[in-house]
């Protein structure tokens, strides 16, 4: 409503029409934006499936087009029928130039490239950072140590380190662990779904691993603490460690599971209902 429909001059059964051009379909009170190819007309499909707007991916039915441009845009506006969901055509998507790798045949080839980058580096830097660490242990007491004598002790004083750490500062070591933990099993859950190095989410790797390092580990110190204090008075036979068992999967296990879907819901700005 208050839009203007007028056909645009010299299209096609007198509707207006679109080359390559953008169109803005509205949906649920608010305008979509996507970018089709060819010319679009009145009963025809359009393609909403911008990939800023996952809530509107599909192809929809038009029901009417205007030339105005929208916000002084080059386009047209569209007016789409909210239950055609599916609708089929064979009209062909619009891809969007590169911005920056102007090689490339689409923007959407160079956010494939882009994010296979990025992820590619971030997995690499990581795993330098942890093996210098690893190796380098004994760095300040090598002096003139061959690489047999180093690679001999490596493990022994990682394993020392990690020791002192737990005695030393027991909460915060646990948190890093889990997180690392945590962060390392989203990968391989991603990677196991199919997902490719450009198609790894990120976000959900880092969400997975802030919970680790904020729930899991810290919850867990004070869960286990908490558990042998129940548990001391039946001693340390099979019976205690039956007990702590029942309690590691019934107790501990509501508790965790909660607040393990509360951070990650947190961390995602998730509604209190989702």
């Amino acid at each position: 409503a208050g839009l203007n429909m007028a056909p645009a001059a010299g299209s096609p059964r007198g509707h207006a029409a679109a080359a390559g051009r953008k169109v803005e379909g509205k949906r649920g009170g608010k305008w979509g934006a996507a970018w089709v190819q060819g010319t679009v007309h009145r009963g025809t499909a359009c393609s909403l499936g911008h990939r800023r707007a996952s809530s509107r991916k599909g192809n929809w039915k038009v029901l009417a087009l205007s030339e105005r441009p929208p916000s002084g845009q080059d386009g047209v506006r569209a007016l789409i029928d909210e239950s055609s969901a599916g609708y089929q055509s064979d009209i062909e998507q619009y891809s969007r130039p590169p911005r920056w790798l102007k090689q490339l045949e689409s923007e959407e080839d160079e956010t494939r490239v882009l994010n296979q980058l990025v992820n590619v580096s971030c997995i690499v830097g990581l795993g330098i950072a942890f093996g210098f660490k690893f190796f380098t242990i004994d760095a300040d007491v090598w002096r003139g140590w061959t690489l047999t004598e180093i690679l001999a002790t490596v493990p022994k004083d990682n394993w020392r380190f990690y020791e002192v750490s737990l005695a030393s500062h027991p909460i915060i070591s646990k948190a890093c662990i889990s997180g690392f933990v945590y962060g390392l099993g989203d990968l391989t859950a991603q990677t196991y779904e199919g997902r490719s190095l450009d198609r790894i989410d990120r976000g959900r790797m880092v969400r997975s691993s802030l919970t680790g390092f904020i729930g899991h580990g810290p919850l867990s110190h004070w869960w286990y603490i908490t558990a042998d204090q129940l548990c001391a008075p039946l001693g340390d036979g099979f019976t205690s460690i039956a007990a702590k068992l029942l309690l590691d999967q019934t107790l501990w296990a509501f508790i965790w599971l909660f607040a393990y879907y509360s951070l990650l819901g947190c961390l995602h700005f998730d509604t209190p209902a989702k």
